[in-house]
């Protein structure tokens, strides 16, 4: 009777001699591209994240301006966004024609501040810091607009057509 081990030695299936595990210079060479891809690719992440939280501020903002010309045309009364730059950080948010608050008050990122370098007390241009829509969907007076400004020195404005209430935000210089 011959043993397991016996056939499974003159089968055709012979265990060899395999090398199952990585050589310490293996480890160190995929180690160093690593690092080469890390230190490519920090650069670029940098500079893609720049003026995300002013560019993010600036979409919520117009969000909360859309919303308020929407409230506006659907319930035929007034709506206003109501800039505050007396909090810290700055905040805004919507009222009706009653000086009641919808919703909740939006406040911006702390590195983020209604501002314009031309007239720092004076961050928009509406009355009073509101932009107040009518039941037509434009505004009541005239065109206006809102800065904001991040602590690196970017600006963004937001500015809203006073007849058809459009909302758009561009880079400021």
């Amino acid at each position: 009777m011959t043993s397991i081990i016996g056939k499974i030695r003159n089968s055709k299936f012979e265990i060899r001699n395999c090398r199952t595990a990585f050589t310490l210079m293996e480890m160190l060479v995929v180690l160093a591209v690593v690092v080469l891809l890390l230190g490519v690719s920090i650069p670029f992440f940098a500079s893609f994240t720049k003026g995300a939280k002013l560019k993010t501020a600036g979409k919520d903002i117009i969000g909360v301006l859309n919303t308020a010309r929407s409230l506006a045309i659907t319930y035929r009364k007034n709506y206003s966004v109501t800039f505050d730059c007396s909090t810290s950080p700055h905040s805004y948010y919507i009222s009706d024609a009653d000086g009641r608050i919808h919703e909740k008050k939006y406040s911006l990122p702390s590195s983020i501040r209604f501002y314009r370098s031309q007239f720092p007390e004076t961050p928009t241009t509406f009355i009073a810091n509101k932009a107040t829509f009518s039941p037509r969907g434009g505004l009541v007076g005239s065109a206006g607009a809102a800065w904001l400004a991040d602590k690196k020195g970017n600006f963004r404005r937001i500015s809203v057509s006073n007849t058809t209430g459009r909302v758009k935000v561009d880079k400021e210089p």
